[in-house]
């Protein structure tokens, strides 16, 4: 049974690298080369072939870049957890961390991030940053524009389990989407509105379970959101 799944976690590792070069490299290579000449086009004809071929350009530009972003997004959505080890990981450096790279950012909306003293545990570093990044972010961006974007973080502590919570003071979340916000691609949002690929809450989930915990959320429109995400502290590898 042992070789089995050495056999098949080895099939899958081979599939990640094998989608991992065609995602950095067959797909973005011809995509590099319609973004460049696009934008050589609007460059050196722009006004000279009409209205109607300016608007065209922006789409195709426009369209070209978003396709990079998702890819890309899918890039790192696939190396997450791949050839990683436990280490004891300092959560309140993370924060500490992210809070200034955050710092242009907070200035800007005004913002807070709050957090009560987190514990070290045992976890994936770089995905474990990515995790609370991702909500911190989404926290601060999905604001309801009438207040000054709050995030708070505290945690639970059990005999067996941390469990996070990452929480704001945003527009909230309808019920009826909170299964698929963990969807891949899933935006309740046009692109318009609030930049994203549809990936991050995805690369959460995915993050969490190989923690070998769960994550959900507890939100309701105009009330903010209150993302939970449990992490065990004797993880199985």
């Amino acid at each position: 049974e042992s070789e089995f799944k050495i056999k098949v976690l080895e099939e899958k590792n081979r599939e990640i690298a094998q989608f991992n070069y065609v995602a950095s490299h067959d797909l973005q290579e011809p995509l590099r080369t319609v973004i460049c000449f696009s934008e050589l086009l609007q460059k050196n004809y722009k006004g000279k072939l009409g209205a109607d071929a300016n608007m065209y350009l922006s789409f195709i530009v426009d369209s070209s870049i978003r396709m990079r972003k998702l890819i890309s997004g899918l890039l790192e959505y696939s190396k997450v957890g791949a050839g990683k080890e436990l280490v004891l990981v300092d959560c309140n450096k993370i924060v500490r961390d992210i809070i200034l790279d955050f710092d242009a950012i907070l200035f800007e909306v005004k913002g807070e991030i709050n957090s009560d003293p987190l514990p070290t545990i045992y976890g994936f570093e770089l995905e474990l940053r990515q995790l609370l990044q991702n909500l911190i972010s989404n926290g601060l961006k999905f604001s309801t524009k009438k207040q000054h974007p709050i995030v708070s973080i505290t945690v639970a502590n059990t005999d067996k389990e941390y469990t996070f919570c990452v929480g704001d003071n945003g527009m909230g979340i309808d019920k009826k989407y909170h299964d698929r916000i963990f969807g891949i691609f899933q935006r309740l949002h046009t692109k318009e509105t609030y930049e994203g690929t549809g990936i991050g809450l995805a690369t959460c989930q995915k993050i969490v379970e190989m923690h070998g915990g769960k994550i959900w959320v507890k939100s309701a429109l105009g009330e903010g959101s209150k993302f939970y995400f449990a992490i065990p502290k004797k993880i199985k590898q």
